[in-house]
């Protein structure tokens, strides 16, 4: 009985001593990626006017890779790679590259809440980067022009400046549900941010119906604060079609949407390494893979 008792003594020693030492390990973990959160990054430049937060997901590392080797490379834009919530390979890649954010997001999931992702971005980029005149958020699927994209984004009026590709009818000035910006690449002037990330978020539930009435509830459940539709392009349009002062510019005629009427073709073109007229015919090409994103950027060098 005795050497059952000391046993069982021991057993339990080794127990709380495993136990100790896994918590001390998950604080260490903690206390990494809360640094990791606010170590500054050589990617963020002072005298850069533009901050992009490239929305992205971690399987998407070649993306992101292919986007850090073209375009971001010029050092036109600042920028940060931002995710809904932290993870050790996530960790890692920040080590290496620091440039990433964790929004540490209540919602996650495919075409859920990103609402809230947005709204967090701004909220981030206004405490962090409040000198910046335009804001944009992109999809790690983007591939641009740098000079052409910060000419549009920085024209006068910045401050105030809804930009990117429209859905629905391009004449219409409107701002809305139905009226509003694609969130592939969507730049919003300093002062509309600001007061966006200054108002609440609504947590009211929409559902995951897309019908008008749905949309009406948001309305009337969100008077006072920022409605989520569960897509970002939507809510934003919610957002700023609340405003009289917004400068809407919408570019869809060099900003190329996979929906769009010349996609197709272009993306035949650049996959049999035919001559695109890159960053003269177009600024912004959508759904680009990897391998097109570089083979845009070197005909984009072979131009200058």
């Amino acid at each position: 009985m005795i050497g059952e008792t000391t046993y069982s003594k021991y057993k339990f020693s080794c127990f709380i001593i495993l136990v100790v030492i896994i918590l001390f390990q998950c604080t260490l973990t903690s206390q990494k990626f809360k640094f990791s959160l606010i170590t500054s990054s050589p990617h963020i430049n002072s005298n850069n006017e533009i901050l992009i937060g490239i929305l992205s997901i971690e399987p998407n590392l070649s993306l992101r890779n292919a986007q850090r080797k073209t375009w971001l490379s010029s050092n036109v834009f600042d920028f940060k790679f931002i995710f809904d919530n932290v993870s050790p390979g996530l960790v890692a890649e920040n080590d290496q590259y620091h440039d990433i954010v964790f929004l540490n997001a209540s919602y996650t999931g495919k075409a859920y809440r990103y609402g809230e992702k947005l709204h967090l971005w701004f909220k981030y980029a206004m405490k962090n980067y409040p000198d910046k005149r335009v804001i944009v958020k992109a999809d790690d699927d983007v591939f641009l022009c740098p000079e052409q994209i910060k000419s549009r984004l920085l024209q006068p009026g910045a401050e105030k400046i809804y930009y990117g590709w429209k859905h629905g009818n391009v004449a219409d000035k409107n701002i809305g549900y139905n009226s509003r910006i694609d969130e592939q690449f969507v730049g919003v002037g300093h002062d509309l941010v600001q007061r966006l990330a200054d108002s609440d978020y609504c947590e009211f539930e929409r559902g995951k119906t897309l019908s008008m009435s749905s949309v009406k509830r948001l309305k009337q459940n969100c008077s006072d604060s920022l409605p989520d539709t569960n897509y970002g392009g939507t809510s934003l349009g919610m957002w700023l079609g609340k405003f009289d002062d917004v400068m809407p510019v919408f570019d869809n005629d060099v900003l190329i949407h996979y929906n769009g009427p010349v996609y197709t073709e272009l993306s035949t073109r650049i996959a049999n390494h035919e001559k695109v007229n890159v960053c003269s015919d177009f600024y912004l090409f959508h759904k680009s893979s990897e391998e097109e994103m570089y083979e845009l950027w070197t005909q984009y060098l072979g131009s200058l």
